[in-house]
C-alpha cells in the first residue's frame, strides 16, 4: 500500500496510508490528511489514482504556497517511489511498498487529529455538521451526555435575560464536558476597542478575571475559524506567543461566537494538564455551543443596549414618563414632548388607536409647571352628550331626572392642572359650543346651576379621527379645532416602530408575569419573530394583550409561538414566510437527540431522561414542546424490532 511519510515540520515521523482512491491535503478537517500548519492553504492539493496507470497523481489545489516535489513546483505530477513532497513546512516521502518505512514511525488514519498541531476549523462548517460528528466514535452514554449538555445549553439560551448570568451557566455546562481548566467568553467591541470578559475556574469553581492570549481571540475572530492545539510548547505557530508560554499552557482552543453578520467574541478554554488536554472531539462540541450562543448573547447585548439608550434619552431630557421604545420616532416624539411641557399651551394628539396617546399626556402634564396638580382624563365617546356635559361641566342638585345630588364635573376637578379629552371627534354639537366657550374664557357654569366658575387649567385633547374631513362634513367646529389644535404631537404606530417591540414586549412579560403570578423569564426567538411580523393594527394596546394571552395560556417560561392570539399566528401565516429557517433546523437537532435517547430506552421516560442527565418533567416538556409525541410510537416500535434483546 502507497504511503507518505513525513520526514520535517510540525508532523515529523508521521506515516499516512493512501487507503482511499482520492486524498485530499490541506489545514481544513473535512480533509482526509489535515496539517495543521498556517502556511497550509485550506483545501491545498490532491492526491489521485494515474488514469491508465499502477501509481498516483498529485495535483495542486490552486493553493496560496504551492505544492512541491522534488524541489520543483507542480501543478500535476506522476508520483514515484521516493519523491520528496513539499506541503507548506512538512516535508513527505512518498513510498509504494510497505517495507520502505521505519516500523516505529506514527501512522495517521484518515481525517486523524494531526500530531503536535494547531489545528484551524471554519465554525459554520462545524455547526453544519456537529451533531452527526458528536456521534461518531462515541459509546450511548457519552454521546447522551454531551446531546444533554447541549439541550441543557439551548434551554438556557432562552431562558436567561442576565448577560451575565448567562454568559456563565454556558462556561460551567460547558466545562462539564470539556477538561479545561478555565474558560471565558470575550466580546470585543470593535468601534470603541472595548472588551467584556466572562471567567470560569474549574478548580475554585468561581467566576473570576480569566488571563488569555488576546492574539489569537482577534485570529479567531477575524478568520471566523476556530483554533485548537493540544500540545502548545511543540506547535511552531502558537510556541511563540509569550502569554501562552509564560502560563504553562498545555492546550488551548478558541471558538469564534458568530452572528449571521459578523464575529462578536469568541468562546477560550486552556489546560495546564497534558493528562487532559483539548481535542479535536471537544473542538466539535464547542463550536456547537458557540454557534447557538453567538446569536443569542447578541440579542440580549443588543436589549441591553436598548435599554441603556432609553435610559440615556429619559436622563438627557429629563422626561419622566412611561413611554418605552428608543426608535428615531420615539426619541422624536420624546423631544417633542419635552418642548410642549415647557410652555402651558393647548395641545392636539393625533395617532391610530393603541398608540398610548393618553401616556403622551401624561409625559406633558407630569413634566410641565403643572405636575403637582390633578390630571383628569374623559373619553368623549363613552358617555351621550347630556352625560357627557355632566362629566365635563358638573350639575346642580335636581338639574335633570337622576340628578339626585350636586356633582363637580372635570373642568372643577382639574383646576390647577390638566384636563385630557380623549375620542374628541365624538363630541356632540352642544359639548363643542360649551367646549368652546371655556376655551375662550377659562369660565363655565354647572349645568342647572347659575353660578360663574373660573378655571386655571390646561387641556389636552386626542383623537384618531380626520377632524379636517369632519369640519368639511360640518360634524366638527372649525373654531374649535385651531382652538384645540395650538401645539400638536402625532404618536407613531406600533408598525413604524417595529424595532422597539423586543424592549415592548420584555416590559408587558414583567408586567403580566407578576400580574398573573406566572413565572415567564423571556419571549422566545420563534415567538419573538412572529410578534415583529404582525401589522398591529390595534398598535401597542394589542401587542399588550398579546403578551398577557400568551402569558395565560403558556405552560413554559418562555413564550411560544404557540402561545400566540390566533389572530396574530393567522396574519403570519397569511403573509410573508417568516425567516425561521436557523430555529427550524435547532428545533430538529433537538428533536433528533430526544428520539435517539427515547429510542435507546424503548420508550422508558426515566431512562432516556437520565440519559439526557435531564429531569424526567423537563423530557416530558421537551417531548411535548417539540411536537414529538406522533413520531414517538413508530420510532420505539422500529427500535424495538432492532433490539428484540433489549424487551
Amino acid at each position: 500500500m502507497a504511503s507518505l511519510r513525513a520526514i520535517a515540520g510540525p508532523i515529523k515521523g508521521a506515516v499516512f496510508q493512501l487507503a482511499a482512491e482520492t486524498v485530499n491535503i490541506g489545514r481544513q478537517t473535512s480533509n482526509q490528511l489535515c496539517i495543521g500548519d498556517p502556511s497550509v492553504s485550506r483545501e491545498h492539493c490532491r492526491i489521485e489514482p494515474a488514469q491508465g496507470q499502477d501509481s498516483f497523481r498529485i495535483r495542486d489545489l490552486e493553493s496560496n504556497n504551492g505544492t512541491f516535489v522534488d524541489g520543483k513546483r507542480i501543478d500535476a505530477h506522476i508520483l514515484t517511489n521516493g519523491d520528496r513532497i513539499r506541503i507548506g513546512d512538512t516535508v513527505f516521502v512518498f513510498g509504494d511498498k510497505e517495507d520502505h518505512f521505519d516500523e516505529q514511525a506514527t501512522v495517521l488514519s484518515d481525517n486523524g487529529v494531526v500530531v503536535n498541531s494547531c489545528l484551524e476549523r471554519q465554525v459554520s462548517e462545524a455547526a453544519e455538521t456537529a451533531l452527526n460528528r458528536l456521534s461518531d466514535g462515541k459509546s450511548a452514554g457519552e454521546f447522551a451526555k454531551q446531546a444533554g449538555a447541549l439541550l441543557n445549553i439551548g434551554a438556557k439560551l432562552q431562558k436567561w435575560q442576565d448577560r451575565e448570568a448567562m454568559e456563565i451557566e454556558i462556561l460551567k455546562l460547558i466545562l462539564e464536558i470539556v477538561p479545561a481548566d478555565q474558560a471565558a467568553i470575550v466580546i470585543l467591541d470593535e468601534e470603541s476597542s472595548t472588551s467584556r470578559i466572562a471567567g470560569w475556574n474549574r478548580h475554585s469553581g468561581t467566576a473570576e478575571p480569566i488571563s488569555m492570549s488576546r492574539t489569537l481571540v482577534k485570529q479567531a475572530m477575524r478568520t471566523g475559524a476556530a483554533i485548537s492545539s493540544h500540545d502548545v510548547r511543540s506547535s511552531g505557530e502558537l510556541s511563540d506567543i509569550t502569554s501562552l508560554i509564560h502560563r504553562r499552557v498545555d492546550s488551548v482552543m478558541v471558538v469564534p461566537l458568530a452572528t449571521d453578520e459578523r464575529a462578536i467574541g469568541a468562546i477560550y478554554l486552556e489546560s495546564n494538564d497534558s493528562r487532559n488536554r483539548l481535542l479535536r472531539d471537544h473542538m466539535e462540541f464547542v463550536a456547537v455551543v458557540a454557534d447557538h450562543a453567538g446569536t443569542a448573547l447578541e440579542r440580549i447585548y443588543r436589549l441591553e443596549a436598548l435599554k441603556e439608550e432609553n435610559r440615556r434619552l429619559h436622563s438627557e431630557l429629563k422626561l419622566n414618563h412611561n413611554l418605552i421604545g428608543t426608535s428615531l420616532p420615539m426619541r422624536q416624539i420624546c423631544e417633542r414632548i419635552a418642548k410642549i411641557a415647557r410652555t402651558d399651551a393647548t395641545a392636539m394628539i393625533r395617532g391610530e388607536t393603541g398608540t398610548g396617546k393618553e401616556l403622551a399626556a401624561r409625559a406633558i402634564h407630569e413634566n410641565s409647571a403643572r405636575a403637582g396638580r390633578p390630571f383628569e382624563a374623559i373619553n368623549c365617546s363613552l358617555l351621550r352628550d347630556t352625560l357627557l356635559e355632566s362629566e365635563l361641566f358638573g350639575h346642580e342638585k335636581g338639574s335633570f331626572t337622576g340628578a339626585i345630588a350636586q356633582k363637580k364635573g372635570k373642568l372643577e376637578l382639574a383646576a390647577g392642572g390638566t384636563l385630557f379629552l380623549d375620542e374628541l371627534g365624538s363630541l356632540g354639537e352642544s359639548p363643542q359650543a360649551m367646549l368652546l366657550r371655556v376655551l375662550q374664557t377659562r369660565e363655565f357654569q354647572r349645568l342647572g346651576g347659575s353660578r360663574t366658575i373660573h378655571t386655571d387649567i390646561r387641556i389636552i385633547a386626542a383623537t384618531n379621527e380626520d377632524l379636517e374631513d369632519a369640519i368639511r362634513r360640518k360634524a366638527f367646529r372649525e373654531d374649535l379645532y385651531y382652538r384645540l389644535n395650538v401645539v400638536s404631537l402625532t404618536m407613531p404606530s406600533l408598525r413604524d416602530r417595529s424595532q422597539d417591540i423586543p424592549l415592548l414586549a420584555d416590559h408587558f412579560v414583567q408586567l403580566y408575569s407578576r400580574k398573573n403570578k406566572r413565572p415567564v423569564m423571556s419571549v422566545s426567538s420563534d415567538a419573538l419573530a412572529l410578534l415583529k411580523r404582525h401589522d398591529w393594527p390595534g398598535n401597542v394596546r394589542e401587542l399588550e394583550n398579546a403578551i398577557e394571552h400568551a402569558i395565560v395560556f403558556g405552560s413554559t417560561e418562555e413564550i411560544l409561538p404557540e402561545d400566540l392570539p390566533d389572530s396574530v399566528l393567522s396574519w403570519c401565516a397569511s403573509g410573508e414566510p417568516v425567516a425561521l429557517a436557523y430555529h427550524d433546523a435547532l428545533r430538529e437537532a433537538k428533536r433528533n437527540i430526544v428520539l435517539s435517547a427515547m429510542q435507546s430506552a424503548l420508550g422508558d421516560y426515566g431512562q432516556a431522561a437520565k440519559q439526557l442527565g435531564i429531569h424526567v418533567n423537563n423530557l416530558h416538556r421537551f417531548i411535548r414542546e417539540l411536537s414529538l409525541k406522533p413520531r414517538l410510537a413508530n420510532a420505539i416500535r422500529a427500535s424495538s424490532a432492532n433490539h428484540p434483546q433489549k424487551r
